[in-house]
C-alpha cells in the first residue's frame, strides 16, 4: 500500500522534496524545507509514521517571543516560515 503525506505546503509547488522514513537523511531535509518553506512529501509510508513528524502532521506550532512560530522537530526548535 503507497500513503503520500504533504507535510509542508505552501504556495511554490515546484520542486518539492520527496524522502521516505528509509532515507537516513530525512529528518534534516524535513528541517530544511519548515525553516525554507519548501514543500516536503512523504513516500512509500506504510501503517507505522515515525513520531517524530507529529507536532508538524498536529501543527503544534509555539510562538515565540518576537512573534515568530518555532516547532519541535526531534531535539531541535525549528522556525516555522509561512
Amino acid at each position: 500500500m503507497c500513503v503520500c503525506v504533504c507535510v509542508c505546503v505552501c504556495l511554490c509547488v515546484s520542486n518539492p522534496q520527496v524522502k521516505t522514513f528509509n532515507d537516513a537523511d530525512f529528518l534534516k531535509q524535513l528541517e530544511l524545507a519548515i525553516q525554507y518553506g519548501f514543500p516536503f512529501l512523504f513516500e512509500n509510508l506504510d501503517e507505522y509514521i515515525d513520531p517524530v513528524i507529529d507536532p508538524v502532521l498536529e501543527k503544534n506550532f509555539l510562538p515565540t517571543n518576537n512573534g515568530k512560530l518555532i516547532i519541535k522537530l526531534g531535539d531541535k526548535e525549528v522556525s516555522y516560515v509561512c
